[in-house]
Order: C-alpha cells, then structure tokens, then sequence
C-alpha cells in the first residue's frame, strides 16, 4: 500500500514569517523616530516616560517573537504534524485490516455484551446465505435450528454472549442447508469488567463433514458385513479389520492391528501363490482368488478373497482393501483335495 503523502517539515521559519519579524523591527523604527523627532523635544516627563516605553516595546516585540513566540509556533506546528501523521497511519491501517478482512476465507463474527451481532464480513455474510445488513442485531442462535442450539448452549460462553473457545457448530443457511463451521471465538476488551463482546473467526468444514460422515457410514456398513475386510497400507500393515475378521479368524482388531496378513498364512499356498498375488495387486489390478488360510487357533480355513488397491489422486496405491467370505467344507470338493 502506498504511503500517504506527508506535510513538509516545518523545521525552518517560513518566507512569511521572516517578512514579518522585517515588518515589526521597521514599524518600530518608524514609531521610535517619530516618538523623538516629533514628541520628545517639547513634550513634558510623563510623555517622555510613554515614549521610552513606546521605543522599548518596539524593541522588545522582534525580541520576543523570534525567542518565544516563534519557538511555540514551531512546537505547535510539530504537534500538528505528528497528529496528522498519526491519524493518516490509523486511516491506513484501518483500510489495510478492513482489506485483509473482506478478502479473508475465513468469516469474521463479532457480537456485543449482549450477544447481538455488531459486525459480520461479507465472507460470513455469504457462508449463511444472508447480508451483513440481514445479520446485524441477531445473535449466533438465530442462525441455528434447535439441535444446533441445543449442542451450542452446552458449550456456551460467559454471560450469555457466545461460544468461546474453539468448537465444531452446525449453522443453517437460509436456504436450510446445513452449514458446519470451526469457530474459534475470543473475548473482545470492554470498559472496565465487563467485555466489550466476542470475535469470531469460522471456517468452513462442511464439505469435511460431510466426508466423515461418510466415512461413518462406510465404516459402519464394513464393519456389519458378513463377509471379512481387511483394510491395509501400501506395505500391507493392517490399519482395520471389521467384527467378521474376528468372528471368522479368531483374531481380536487390537492383535491384527499393525501386523501383516502373514498372521492368517497357511502351509497350503507355496511362496509362487503369494508372489503372484502380491505382483497383481501392486500393479493396480484387482486380484480375485481363492485362499486357504489359518484361524489363530491353528485350524485351516477356505476363503474367497477379492483384494482391491486403493489409489490416491496422484495415482499412487496408498491402502489395499480386502473381502472375503469363507466357503465351508464340504461346499467345494476342490477345495478339501487342496487341503489333502
């Protein structure tokens, strides 16, 4: 931002002033040489006295201005300097926080004491769906429906005027859409005692929201399956089983978690199988087999297993996910001759 242009400096007296101080000492010249020229030879003692007065004055007057008055005319100039100065810094920097406001991704929010809305960015404004005008002189619960308000009265701030601190709250747009934000909030200096309000700063997490809860439901419907998954890294370390793996394993989630399938390996497939499987999965491909593998107590197992490599958008396989459904003995005799 530019710098706003400064008056000069007013260090050295003006023309004007020089100009004057030659006006004052000439006008007393002219008054001194008048006073003795014209008065002083006839006049009596008193119009003397006045006279030597007049011509001290006159002499004073220059005196006077240069080394008093002059020096608080200076002094009086500076003050004036500094405070537009500083009223020109205090301009600037309320248009470049107001800029940096406006432009900001983040909503700014803030309340009174009495928890109705004093200010509100466009940001904020458009997050909701209303105007900054529309939002003024309402409070946060205005914008909630009553499960939000029931949530954000538990976590409410002190007297009535807020959320403080940092906390996850659902707001509704005036649309109805659900609008989930991270609200950081802040006491704002008051008068004394008492606050002067609360700032807000909110952050739009709706769509992340909206991933994990996705993400639950996933998880949920994984982990109700009847058939096994297995959800693993790029190197194979197992990150989460679902209630099917223990059931049919034998294996609690917290002693597969952070091993390897190699637990579940059985004697049946040779090292080829498995080079195999692991060669089709780290090329992207989807592997589809049967296996035979082994419960924790020792007993063998037949599985259908789907293995499928995850990739992120880079292209990079970051997770193998795994899907299997035990086949009993007895339903594929295949099976039962591989397992001798």
């Amino acid at each position: 931002m530019a710098n706003a242009a400064l008056p000069p400096a007013p260090g050295t007296p003006r023309l004007r002033h020089v100009f004057l101080l030659l006006a004052i000492v000439v006008a007393a010249d002219l008054v001194s040489m008048w006073i003795l020229v014209l008065v002083l030879p006839g006049a009596s003692e008193a119009v003397r006295e006045l006279a030597n007065g007049i011509l001290l004055a006159a002499i004073a007057a220059p005196i006077f201005w240069f080394f008093v008055l002059r020096p608080m005319h200076r002094r009086a100039l500076d003050d004036r300097a500094r405070t537009e100065n500083a009223l020109r810094a205090a301009e600037a920097a309320e248009a470049q926080f107001r800029t940096i406001v406006e432009t900001a991704q983040e909503g700014i929010w803030v309340v009174g004491p009495d928890g109705k809305t004093t200010y509100v960015s466009a940001r904020m404004a458009e997050m909701l769906g209303h105007t900054p005008r529309g939002m003024l002189g309402r409070s946060f619960f205005d914008f909630m429906d009553e499960d939000g308000r029931a949530i954000a009265r538990q976590m409410h701030g002190e007297a009535g005027i807020g959320l403080l601190g940092r906390h996850d709250v659902r707001f509704r747009r005036s649309n109805g859409a659900d609008l989930w934000a991270v609200v950081t909030a802040n006491i704002l200096p008051g008068d004394g005692a008492r606050p002067g309000g609360v700032l807000a700063m909110l952050t739009d997490i709706t769509d992340r929201k909206g991933a994990e809860a996705e993400d639950q439901r996933l998880s949920q419907a994984f982990n109700e399956a009847a058939d096994c998954v297995i959800v693993t890294d790029a190197d194979g370390i197992i990150l989460w089983v679902n209630d099917a793996f223990v059931r049919v394993t034998g294996y609690a989630k917290a002693e597969a978690l952070g091993k390897t399938p190699r637990i579940l390996k059985s004697e049946v497939q040779e090292a080829d199988f498995y080079a195999d499987l692991w060669r089709t999965i780290r090329s992207g491909e989807v592997y589809r087999g049967m296996l035979v593998n082994r419960r924790r107590n020792g007993e063998h197992y037949f599985i259908d297993q789907t293995i499928t490599p995850i990739r992120n958008d880079a292209g990079r396989i970051t997770h193998y996910v795994a899907a299997g459904r035990e086949i009993a003995v007895g339903v594929m005799p295949q099976a039962e001759e591989a397992m001798g």
